[in-house]
């Protein structure tokens, strides 16, 4: 064994194992999907109410949300599926998502943001069946260790106990 593979980390410094840029990038997605679920989930109510809507309002855009997410996933999986180029559909479909998101702060009237969380919703819903997809695809079509799938799902999971326990 060389003395480098038994080197024992640095006491006051964090190690991690170096991670393939690709678990990077589904890992930071799935980080920032969780973290944007955990930062608006909690206030939406609030914050329609304190533009001056009744809760009548706000439960429709939570009805609008939970439809978005029967909706949303099937709709997307039949356009990208007949695509080659799944991979573009996610990122046009996260920039779409992001682009969407910002309505909400031009939104004032009732009807804007029903139309907002209509159309935000089934592109923020569909993405994570997605990605789910696409990473599963990834890891079982490459030529990869058996367990590097496993190991983005237990990432995954990381990132949403950090957004949900400490966000």
């Amino acid at each position: 064994v060389s003395p480098r593979a038994t080197r024992v980390p640095h006491p006051g410094r964090l190690s991690f194992p170096r991670m393939d840029p690709t678990f990077r990038r589904f890992s930071l997605f799935y980080l920032c999907y969780y973290a944007a679920l955990g930062a608006y989930t909690p206030y939406m109510t609030r914050w329609v109410e304190s533009l001056g809507h009744g809760s009548f309002v706000a439960g429709s855009i939570w009805g609008l949300w939970y439809a978005s997410r029967i909706v949303g996933p099937p709709v997307w999986t039949a356009a990208t599926h007949r695509s080659t180029r799944q991979g573009r559909w996610f990122v046009a479909g996260a920039v779409l998502m992001v682009v969407l998101f910002g309505g909400f702060a031009f939104a004032r009237s009732a009807w804007a943001l029903l139309a907002v969380m209509a159309c935000w919703g089934l592109v923020y819903n569909a993405l994570m069946p997605t990605a789910d997809s696409l990473s599963a695809t990834l890891f079982i079509e490459l030529p990869r260790d058996a367990d590097a799938y496993q190991e983005l799902r237990q990432l995954v999971g990381l990132d949403e106990h950090v957004v949900l326990h400490i966000g």
